[in-house]
């Protein structure tokens, strides 16, 4: 089986639409020596090395003034013209846009490789990444650079502010689903750096998985979704240190000796503390102390969950 020869035809269409998205429809002519050869072969590396675009190729037809280096092929379509009795001619439609692809579908092949049938594999596709906000609210009685928010008579104000953090959601597929892992992983943030990212930052908000078939062939479908901090912020709880009571004698082991109660008053308005249990000076730290937990448990995801990639192939800086 071999293509015999590959020519350029015409240009059928072109145009840009109202997101600015421009396309172009190329028709080109291809023949073999075989009856026997297939829209395959005519879309194969044999019609690509004799200069047919290849998958993913800019669009910028020989002998023509135009091109479009951000237009790529992302249609490849064999339709039969001329059976005969020892060839067969082809007329391959090619169509090339500037619209953004969620996945590079050339499954690693490039120019000259023919590679426009896609992955047939489904363990070969590569992973696609996503990402927005999660929204939230917290409450806090600090302000934007961390003064105590009061009112006229300097008493302490909660007010509620939006927060929240960064997602990432990834699709891809395995062979198998590991439960045990799966269940070890529920819930836990990174026990190591991954992604750029400090221990402690990266959170497994969800993991949903569903078992699916390419012909007989048996594969899992994942997808993830991480919650990130950024900055120097961690999965951590914070809370503000105050309370009834003094620690006072941390050796002593009845409460009367070990604690002094705050007085009906002091309760009133809060009894804030130092870190140590002892009395917050205001003067000093207005703003009050912050005890930071680790409630949320560790995971090493990297170790356990083979599959993911570090770093993420892709774009990321």
């Amino acid at each position: 089986m071999t293509v015999t020869s590959v020519e350029y035809k015409h240009n059928v269409r072109g145009g840009v639409d109202a997101e600015g998205t421009t396309s172009y429809v190329d028709v080109w002519y291809v023949e073999t020596d075989d009856k026997n050869d297939l829209s395959n072969t005519v879309r194969g590396p044999q019609a690509v090395a004799l200069g047919l675009p290849d998958y993913k190729d800019p669009w910028a037809p020989p002998g023509t003034n135009d091109s479009n280096v951000y237009a790529l092929c992302t249609v490849r379509d064999a339709e039969l013209l001329s059976p005969e009795e020892s060839r067969l001619i082809w007329k391959v439609t090619l169509t090339f846009t500037t619209e953004g692809q969620s996945r590079d579908s050339s499954g690693g092949g490039g120019s000259g490789t023919g590679n426009e049938e896609g992955v047939q594999d489904p363990l070969d596709e590569r992973w696609r990444y996503s990402g927005s906000y999660v929204l939230t609210t917290e409450r806090t009685s600090n302000d934007k650079d961390g003064d105590p928010i009061q009112n006229s008579s300097e008493e302490s104000v909660h007010v509620d502010r939006p927060s929240g953090y960064d997602s990432l959601v990834m699709t891809g597929n395995t062979a198998l689903i590991d439960l045990p892992v799966r269940t070890a992983a529920r819930a836990k943030c990174n026990e190591t750096p991954m992604w750029g990212l400090m221990a402690r930052q990266v959170y497994l908000a969800r993991w949903d998985w569903s078992i699916k078939y390419r012909g007989l062939t048996a594969y899992v479908a994942h997808r993830l979704e991480w919650w990130l901090k950024d900055g120097t912020e961690l999965w951590n709880t914070e809370f503000l240190d105050v309370g009834t009571r003094y620690l006072v004698d941390n050796t002593a082991k009845l409460p009367k000796d070990r604690y002094k109660y705050a007085s009906i008053s002091d309760l009133q308005s809060k009894v804030f503390l130092d870190g140590a249990g002892g009395p917050l000076d205001k003067t000093v730290n207005p703003g009050g102390m912050v005890i930071n937990v680790k409630v949320i448990k560790e995971y090493d995801f990297l170790t356990n969950m083979t599959f993911l990639e570090n770093p993420l192939t892709g774009p990321f800086s």
